[in-house]
């Protein structure tokens, strides 16, 4: 009971919140503070509100934070209360978050740990849910192209169903995690397949957009991009070869020095390298989200030799920038952005978010599923199909380089987001269930045996 009381209290203290953060944004337009000011003041308190309504809602449903912070993005967006307008400094600082976020997760990937074989079977598998993808993809566009606008003008339904198709293939390991953890299947081979699965279901998506896209582009072909990319991931091999040699010494000094003063230099050089690699993918026209992966993921290998306790220091204070101040504005501008509005003129297409909840189950889930060993039962299969048809970052990633591209409207967008937030709250428990189900089966047929 008294848990109980606390809980509503906490919901009345997130609401009071947002309804004084609101009226102190209006009451700021009387002074001489700017739009993008107060839009940003509106979209820093969701991002505050968003741990805390995930935090008060846990006893009855497990909401991951970046849902949270969408959420609350779609509240104070163009299609409720309207108090955030567009901005060139929100949407810089926009694109840093959904860098560093990407960045984080090139970090995170160990693949020494996984094995080539596990890479292997896991990217077989993606492409086989890629080659399944397109034509599923296709044919939604087909069947919604009736709906003006949903398909954007001079796109072809194959370019159409190809961007679809990869938004819905894409696999988030940071939404499924915590709960695999609380579960205890982290190291069972449902644990292992997703976290294979995972990697590869990352930044693949990314890739096979961006090629289209970059082939779409004004003076762009397949096989001028296919170069450059090529030529992109060459270069990131060698950067990885040197960067297994760590720091040069003299840094190496310096950062452990400045570990916990003003010049921070093991900060300074991650962002430096960062953002060289960046650009230098950009420059080749890569996109940016790839080469923030790559430079992780070079930046985990430079960083291998120092010693463990100052690494874990360093990563803690990357990780706070990232997901304290700059990923939020990503997960609650891509709220905003959400467009409902579109949505309601159009009513038929809300039945977009069901058909691709259904979509990443048939083309990401089954095939997917295949990554486990040969003998596992049917249920391990489902159980691992619906956690790794889980993913936000993925899809708003893929999402944003269509849209940018011009392949995908905003309304097809907002079905593809919306799906992806239902899809985070939803199949992962069921995915655990599964598991849970399987695991008992598994020990009760053992038991009859004997």
């Amino acid at each position: 009971m008294r848990k109980k009381m606390q809980t509503k209290m906490v919901i009345l203290a997130l609401g009071a919140i947002l309804l004084a953060g609101c009226h102190a944004i209006e009451g700021l337009q009387g002074f001489h503070v700017t739009e993008t000011g107060l839009s940003l003041i509106a979209v820093l308190i969701a991002g505050l509100l968003a741990p805390l309504l995930s935090s008060a809602l846990k006893r009855w449903i497990r909401i991951p934070v970046p849902v949270s912070e969408m959420t609350l993005g779609i509240l104070i967006g163009p299609g409720v209360l309207a108090l955030v307008q567009p901005s060139a400094v929100i949407e810089y600082l926009r694109v840093i978050g959904v860098i560093l976020l990407f960045f984080v997760g090139g970090y995170d990937t160990d693949f020494g740990m996984l094995g080539k074989k596990a890479i292997g079977k896991a990217t077989w598998t993606w492409i086989l849910c890629l080659l399944v993808s397109i034509p599923v993809g296709i044919g939604v566009a087909f069947l919604f192209s009736g709906l003006e606008g949903l398909v954007p003008a001079g796109v072809g339904l194959a370019v159409a169903g190809i961007a679809i198709g990869a938004s819905t293939i894409a696999t988030g390991l940071t939404t499924v995690y915590p709960m695999m953890q609380d579960a205890g299947e982290m190291t069972t081979k449902i644990g292992k397949g997703i976290t294979a699965a995972g990697v590869i279901g990352q930044f693949a998506p990314v890739v096979a957009v961006a090629v289209v896209s970059g082939a779409m582009a004004e003076g762009g072909s397949v096989a001028a991009t296919l170069v450059n990319h090529t030529l992109f991931f060459a270069a990131v091999g060698v950067a990885i070869f040197f960067a297994r040699k760590g720091l040069p010494r003299f840094l190496a000094k310096q950062q452990t020095a400045t570990l916990e003063m003003v010049g921070q230099m093991g900060i300074r050089d991650q962002a430096v390298i960062l953002f060289l690699i960046v650009g230098f993918g950009l420059a080749l026209g890569v996109d940016r989200l790839l080469g923030a992966f790559a430079a992780g993921i070079v930046i985990r290998q430079l960083f291998a030799h120092v010693e463990t306790t100052e690494r874990k220091i360093i990563e803690s204070k990357v990780k706070a920038i990232a997901f304290g101040v700059f990923v939020p504005i990503f997960f609650v501008m891509a709220g905003v952005n959400f467009d409902l509005l579109g949505m309601i003129a159009q009513p038929l297409s809300f039945f977009l978010i069901p058909v691709f909840m259904l979509m990443k189950f048939l083309v990401r889930g089954l095939p997917g599923s295949l990554i486990l060993p040969q003998k596992s039962t049917r249920l391990e299969h489902a159980s691992t199909g619906f956690m790794i048809s889980c993913s936000i970052a993925g899809v708003l990633a893929v999402l944003g380089i269509a849209q940018h591209a011009g392949v995908m409207s905003s309304v097809m967008a907002a079905g593809l987001t919306g799906s992806a937030m239902l899809t985070v709250l939803v199949f992962p428990t069921i995915g655990l269930i599964l598991a849970r189900k399987a695991r008992v089966k598994t020990l009760n047929a053992s038991s009859s045996a004997f």
